[in-house]
């Protein structure tokens, strides 16, 4: 079964942004995507918005590993097989 199937999710508990520059409708971007800390409950994903070489955004959210349970979502373990692919993007 995939995570959703299993109960699990990861739910955003904060988020920074900054906007360096515009970007406009049809522009082509690239967005870069890097783990920060990662711990057993808990994850932070940095992102970063590029066209050409250039930055024009830049953010991070810090996000908790939270399990589906009859009375709503309570805080969890991260699932192990989600900590290989954090650590690929290191």
């Amino acid at each position: 079964p995939t995570l959703v199937e299993d109960g699990s999710h990861l739910a955003i508990v904060e988020s920074h942004l900054e906007f360096e520059k515009p970007i406009f409708y049809g522009q082509a971007l690239e967005m870069r995507i890097h783990t920060g800390e990662l711990k057993q409950t808990s994850v932070v994903i940095n992102y970063e918005i590029f066209s050409g070489a250039e930055r024009l955004h830049r953010g991070r959210t810090k996000n908790v590993f939270v399990k589906n349970q009859p009375r709503g979502f309570k805080p969890a373990r991260r699932p192990d097989v989600l900590r290989q692919i954090f650590e690929q993007y290191r």
